[in-house]
């Protein structure tokens, strides 16, 4: 049984129409030195789930991420720290709040 990881989200104003601000927007906003340090850590990140797909533990398609099983889903995959510090800047200084979901398949 393969698990599906669903993202979705949520933000401020989502129902009134106002629009999504994407993390690709928001770094704009930062300064040369810390949209460098973002890219950087975005590579390592993107790294981090190649090795995942590389090792069989997941797909990536249309659905989401497709994992081997359940207990997979939920252990994942290694983040890059600096990566998590700056998603989670994000989300504070935009209100933005990503929601997973676990979908298990036969």
């Amino acid at each position: 049984m393969s698990t599906i990881q669903k993202f979705t989200w949520n933000w401020p104003g989502k129902d009134q129409g106002k629009p999504f601000i994407s993390l690709t927007d928001w770094v704009n906003y930062l300064s040369k030195e810390q949209q460098e340090d973002f890219y950087k850590a975005q590579a390592r990140q993107h790294q981090h789930r190649q090795e995942a797909i590389d090792q069989g533990l997941m797909v990536v398609d249309h659905k989401g991420y497709i994992w081997r099983d359940e207990a997979t889903a939920i252990q994942g995959k290694p983040s890059d720290p600096i990566w998590l510090e700056y998603t989670t800047r994000y989300s504070q200084e935009t209100g933005v709040e990503l929601v997973i979901t676990y979908i298990n398949e036969e």
